[in-house]
């Protein structure tokens, strides 16, 4: 059973660079094509940072993940929206210090500029993040081909 395991480790790197290249990959369709929709004005609502517990084994430092919490209000047509979406593929980050930081950069009641799909005004962003999704695009690539070295 074990040696099945070992024999086919490899598949468990392709599956997680597949994972990774279609999350990774989706967001970034959704960056290129979110910078063509149209903006309006929006408020910050909601800008807190919300602590996890993690799940599994026990962790000496730190038992919590930390996620910021951003939600912002905005009007498109006469329709009042709520979102959370910071940037496409925002919520694969944790961490205390990015969360500090993107609450700061976001506090209750700022004024934000907000894109919005036309089709679907209660599809909305805030910014782009292109750099951070194309190196985990990279990273996915790079799984893949590792599992492919290893079954070699």
């Amino acid at each position: 059973m074990i040696s099945k395991i070992k024999d086919n480790g490899y598949l468990i790197f392709v599956f997680l660079g597949c994972l990774i290249l279609f999350f990774s990959g989706y967001a970034l369709l959704k960056t290129f094509e979110s910078k063509s929709w149209p903006t309006t004005t929006g408020k910050i609502i909601v800008s807190e940072i919300k602590a996890t517990l993690r799940g599994g084994r026990s962790y000496s430092v730190n038992p919590y993940t930390y996620k910021p919490n951003i939600e912002y209000s905005y009007s498109v047509f006469a329709q009042y929206h709520i979102s959370n979406n910071i940037f496409w593929g925002w919520d694969l980050i944790d961490g205390l210090e990015y969360s500090q930081t993107t609450t700061k950069n976001y506090p209750i009641n700022e004024l934000v500029k907000v894109y919005y799909n036309p089709q679907h005004p209660e599809e909305a962003t805030l910014k782009f993040n292109e750099s951070y999704l194309f190196m985990l695009f990279v990273v996915g690539i790079i799984f893949i081909v590792f599992g492919y070295m290893m079954k070699k």
